[in-house]
């Protein structure tokens, strides 16, 4: 049995922990001194430390103090020190850098992957027929029941799909690089940039780079290391909105439930970022609008038949050629139906 002074010690270290743990969460600028005021205090986790469960809050600490985050914050500063552009001119330009030259090239890509996957089930739905008919055939020849004769089909089917696949090089997985590429460098940004300013607040003397967030924003923000909880919110949530229902006007009537579902699920992410934008300091929410400024740029871009073709980006059996001409006439029959 556990003995009183090991329980007091328990009840002690778990304590501490909670308060540390606090402390490191909303104050993120005192990790390295809180960790060398404390560090009499760490016990071997063999002996009393608990086994504990996951905690967002200590995630989001490891998170902020990893290695691409820590990279990144040193960039931004070595970028505002050399060159000389205010923080909210850095920050425009170093979204729009990255935009430029990761986002754009994988979004060009995903585009060509999609349009040569529509391609291809064209292709194979123009080949079902025959390949119906030759299974009918097996069918009668080799005396087949109906259940076996649908699993040949299906798997002749999906050899097709695969070889087509291979020919094209659209392998399906390609469509979704874009998001495991541009979600972690918005995360990393946003941590990065909401560290600095937290690091901008501290009472010991900060560097200048730092301390010009406070001075260093732009018309109705000069302080970017307050909140705006109005503007840039409602800009934020139209830029996002305005972005969404583009995408879905271009197939007004043509959406499964599913895609209707996910519609509406993007509908309301879009509601609690903006809402969320309301508390953080306009630095990260800055650094929102204008990464789905340039997104929304970037997609209505990709849309023209024009840019299309000069990044060879295949056309597509349903492809339109008139595709603001078909949002605007989809948006008029959304409104007056």
């Amino acid at each position: 049995m556990m003995n009183s002074v090991q329980m007091i010690s328990r009840f002690n270290l778990k304590r501490f922990s909670y308060s540390y743990l606090h402390m490191r969460w909303y104050h993120p600028l005192n990790f390295r001194d809180l960790d060398a005021k404390y560090s009499i205090c760490k016990v071997s986790s063999k002996t009393v430390i608990p086994s504990r469960n996951f905690s967002l809050p200590e995630f989001y600490v490891s998170l902020s103090q990893s290695a691409p985050v820590q990279s990144f914050q040193n960039l931004l500063l070595d970028l505002h020190q050399s060159t000389g552009l205010p923080w909210w001119g850095l920050i425009m330009m170093t979204t729009l850098g990255i935009r430029s030259a990761i986002v754009f090239p994988l979004a060009v890509h995903q585009n060509q992957v999609i349009a040569r996957l529509a391609n291809i089930n064209d292709e194979i739905g123009k080949l079902v027929p025959e390949l119906n008919k030759e299974v009918n055939i097996a069918k009668v020849m080799y005396k087949w029941d109906e259940a076996h004769a649908k699993k040949v089909f299906k798997r002749q089917l999906r050899s097709i799909h695969n070889k087509f696949v291979i020919r094209d090089n659209c392998h399906p997985f390609k469509t979704v690089l874009l998001s495991l590429f541009q979600v972690p460098l918005w995360i990393v940004f946003s941590i990065s940039l909401r560290n600095l300013t937290f690091m901008s607040q501290s009472s010991n003397s900060v560097p200048d780079s730092l301390a010009a967030l406070k001075y260093e924003g732009l018309l109705w923000f000069p302080d970017l290391t307050s909140p705006d909880v109005f503007i840039i919110p409602v800009l934020l949530l139209f830029v996002n909105l305005t972005l969404t229902e583009v995408h879905a006007l271009r197939n007004i009537g043509k959406g499964s439930k599913l895609q209707k579902f996910l519609l509406n699920t993007s509908r309301g992410i879009i509601v609690v970022v903006a809402a969320v934008a309301t508390i953080n300091p306009s630095s990260v929410s800055f650094y929102w609008l204008c990464s789905s400024a340039f997104g929304l740029g970037q997609n209505l871009l990709l849309m023209a038949p024009k840019v299309r073709r000069i990044l060879r980006i295949p056309k597509t059996p349903k492809g339109s050629q008139t595709p603001f001409s078909d949002i605007a006439t989809n948006l008029k029959k959304r409104f007056y139906k």
